[in-house]
């Protein structure tokens, strides 16, 4: 644990209008989470393919180096490097789970890391993906939860995947 001197904290007590300050410490794991867990942090995101050609693809990668990514049809992308599933990212490793839950929509995985509600360690990377080949438009909601050491959920976020092979 990392223990920041500091020589005004301000408290949220407040007499006549004024903001209180008060000496003391900071404590650095408060802020930054457990300096050997990081901080997780599924932010959620919206992942669309529109494509007319043989087939349309949405995909979401929870990688084994702490990234998360999209895949739209052939191109991958990182969703947000300030949110990737855990915060620095260096602290990813197999302790950490990653399940879907929620399930909702008409669309199903064409590929799985795991089944819904099946928790699988992130100590490689995991994909999810929904494909599109007969000229409609699937859509499929899920909420992605991560846990370490087959604890409670740390984090989750729902994200929403279309793929749309369009005519």
């Amino acid at each position: 644990m990392i223990f920041l001197p500091s020589r005004n904290i301000w408290t949220p007590e407040r007499k006549w209008g004024q903001k209180k300050f008060q000496r003391g410490i900071i404590c650095a794991t408060a802020i930054y989470g457990d300096e050997d867990v990081g901080v997780v942090t599924v932010s959620g995101a919206t992942i669309t393919d529109n494509d007319s050609g043989s087939f349309a693809a949405a995909q979401i990668d929870f990688r084994f180096t702490g990234e998360t990514f999209r895949k739209i049809h052939s191109t991958s992308a990182q969703i947000n490097s300030g949110t990737d599933w855990i915060i620095p990212n260096g602290s990813a490793d197999s302790s950490y789970d990653v399940r879907y839950t929620n399930k909702t929509g008409l669309g199903v995985f064409t590929t799985s890391a795991a089944a819904e509600d099946i928790w699988i360690d992130l100590g490689s990377t995991r994909l999810w993906e929904l494909r599109e080949t007969g000229g409609d438009n699937v859509t499929l909601t899920a909420t992605f939860e991560v846990r370490k050491d087959g604890g409670a959920v740390i984090d989750s976020a729902a994200y929403i995947m279309r793929a749309n092979n369009l005519p």
